[in-house]
């Protein structure tokens, strides 16, 4: 009976122990991660981002995003929508590319959203210079659990970094009125190319 008593107590401290516990500690942090991370890219090409979410085992109903990138480098390209997980845009997706800036508020009816790779948004880029372009998440970025209580259980914040350059030059167009195939075999040891010069040469 002393034993049992004795365990019951420490079952009873460790229980009021983690019921004392803040909730952020009970549960684990949701995450929001950028895809592609990295990359090489050309002047004048485009690429798609996707914002990922995975919640960690939460139930989340609320996501608000600011997305953050160098304008002297980046542009948005297409500004539309496509798949995203979010049901109600409370604040649909702002676009800027004079501040480099993406947002918007997006929720999810009770009883809240729980997965691990979901897709909230894709933003197609233009690369307009050379440079490193790196997308981060701004200070105003949360996710909030349906707890009835808002509590903002982002504890992952991802970014992308993306190295532009200029395209290699390709030369000028080089054709040939003796040795029309360059996929062929001549006899001729003499041939002729001509070529079109390019404006300054």
């Amino acid at each position: 009976l002393k034993k049992y008593f004795a365990l019951g107590g420490v079952v009873f401290v460790l229980a009021a122990f983690a019921l004392s516990l803040p909730r952020g500690v009970l549960a684990s942090e949701a995450g929001l991660f950028l895809s592609p991370a990295s990359g090489s890219l050309v002047v004048g090409s485009t690429f798609d981002v996707s914002v990922i979410l995975d919640t960690k085992g939460n139930a989340i109903n609320t996501l608000e995003v600011e997305l953050l990138f160098p304008h002297d480098v980046l542009q948005i390209a297409n500004p539309s929508v496509g798949r995203s997980l979010v049901q109600i845009w409370l604040t649909p997706p702002i676009f800027s590319n004079q501040e480099g800036s993406v947002y918007f508020v997006g929720g999810i009816p009770s009883p809240g959203l729980t997965i691990s790779q979901g897709i909230v948004l894709t933003v197609t880029f233009r690369v307009i210079g050379q440079g490193e372009g790196i997308i981060r998440f701004g200070d105003k970025t949360s996710v909030l659990a349906n707890d009835g209580q808002g509590t903002d259980i982002l504890g992952q914040k991802g970014s992308a970094s993306f190295r532009a350059s200029v395209a290699a030059p390709q030369g000028p167009a080089i054709s040939s009125p003796t040795h029309q195939d360059q996929e062929r075999w001549y006899r001729d040891p003499n041939p002729v190319f001509s070529w079109a010069k390019d404006e300054g040469v």
